[in-house]
């Protein structure tokens, strides 16, 4: 699809804002015409419609899962918002700039479900009109292209930890695994953590999936708090890849991802945390040593004790766990100081961004603009706190 094309005269495609590109689908800015609003349009790629029946049937029944566990998680912040799903097909007109659709919204889940088959036969291509999330909040983008190299603040990645490992609770109490953890699919804009594509997601009734991976039910339970803790919750405390030690890389696709969904490679001795240890409190130290190594926790639960167990060492507050009084109240004044450090970051980068214009206009005419051009980005660059 190009800028400008129009989909059920609802939606106008903006560009392409999937990197790397999906192997099922593409992933686009759009604007819904209705109330202006900017949204993701995630649409089946065109080529696939040309592949043999049951190679197409299984991208078809990615879409129906995706939209199945979507439609039931809406109530939860964490999961990603689905505004609408269906199916659309070219109109006719010669320069293919609008498709015809037909759209159900998250409620009438079924009704979608129950047109895949005559979607099939008649080559009309499933999508997801979906939340746009910015981009700035990646967590691949805060650990991986953020200028300054730093990592969140422990206070937030216990906070991102914590939303993490009790969504994930709730998921596999309602037989549901996520899978698919890699740092491109969380997004955290230092309060809230949002979770999205769900197409690798499945339940654990699920027989074509697990017979498709080659795992069982108990497998699947065991190692999706394992892959989330090596792919989500060890970057956000060290901004490093667990593997390599470097900055983690562009998420791969679902296939290869099963290669190492499966935590097929063993690690159960020292775990490396590359320097950034001596910046870490030792709960949260003892913490990501166990969390990542192979066969230290049966079930979710028991990660969610663990973690739970440090953060109380480090002021946070559960049902059932009450922190020492000082701890609880140094964490308070670290919320605060870091409130404080985050405004100061955001004043000096419009500050950077003011003296950049002052140049722009006036170029190579002003010593004092280039001074103070290097004294901004020196005094920004030192602060602890990644961009929001």
């Amino acid at each position: 699809m190009f800028r400008g094309t129009q989909i059920g005269g609802r939606y106008v495609i903006k560009e392409s804002i999937d990197r790397p590109e999906g192997s099922f689908a593409r992933v686009y800015s759009a604007q819904d015409l209705r109330n202006g609003a900017t949204v993701a349009a995630k649409i089946l790629r065109e080529e696939h419609l040309l592949l043999p029946e049951e190679r197409l049937r299984s991208k078809y029944i990615a879409f129906k899962r995706e939209a199945d566990l979507l439609a039931g998680l809406q109530e939860d912040a964490r999961v990603m918002r689905l505004h609408s799903m269906g199916y659309l097909w070219k109109n006719g007109a010669a320069d293919g700039g609008s498709y015809e659709a037909l759209e159900s919204d998250p409620a009438s889940y079924r009704e979608f479900a129950g047109l895949m088959e005559e979607a099939i036969a008649r080559g009309w291509r499933p999508y997801l009109v979906l939340e746009r999330y910015p981009a700035q909040n990646s967590l691949h983008q805060l650990v991986t292209y953020n200028p300054r190299g730093l990592r969140l603040p422990q206070v937030e990645a216990l906070d991102l930890a914590l939303q993490l490992v009790g969504l994930m609770v709730k998921l596999h109490a309602q037989g549901v695994v996520y899978w698919d953890a890699k740092p491109a699919h969380a997004f955290w804009d230092g309060k809230q953590l949002v979770l999205i594509d769900w197409n690798v997601s499945f339940r654990l009734d699920d027989t074509d999936s697990l017979q498709s991976m080659g795992i069982t039910p108990e497998q699947a339970l065991r190692d999706d708090p394992l892959i989330a803790a090596r792919e989500f919750v060890y970057p956000a405390f060290v901004g490093l890849d667990f593997r390599t030690g470097s900055r983690p890389k562009s998420p791969g696709t679902p296939s290869a991802l099963r290669v190492r969904a499966r935590a097929a490679y063993e690690h159960t001795g020292d775990v490396p945390l590359y320097g950034v240890e001596r910046y870490l409190d030792a709960p949260v130290r003892e913490f990501l040593s166990r969390a990542v190594q192979s066969n230290q926790f049966a079930c979710v639960n028991e990660l969610w004790e663990s973690l739970t167990d440090c953060a109380v060492q480090l002021g946070w507050r559960f049902e059932d766990k009450e922190p020492d009084p000082d701890a609880a109240q140094a964490l308070l004044h670290k919320r605060r100081a870091l409130a404080c450090l985050q405004d100061i970051g955001d004043r000096l980068r419009e500050a950077h961004e003011e003296l950049a214009r002052a140049h722009e206009v006036f170029p190579g005419r002003s010593p004092d603009t280039e001074y103070l051009l290097d004294a901004s980005d020196r005094l920004w660059r030192s602060t602890v706190l990644p961009d929001r």
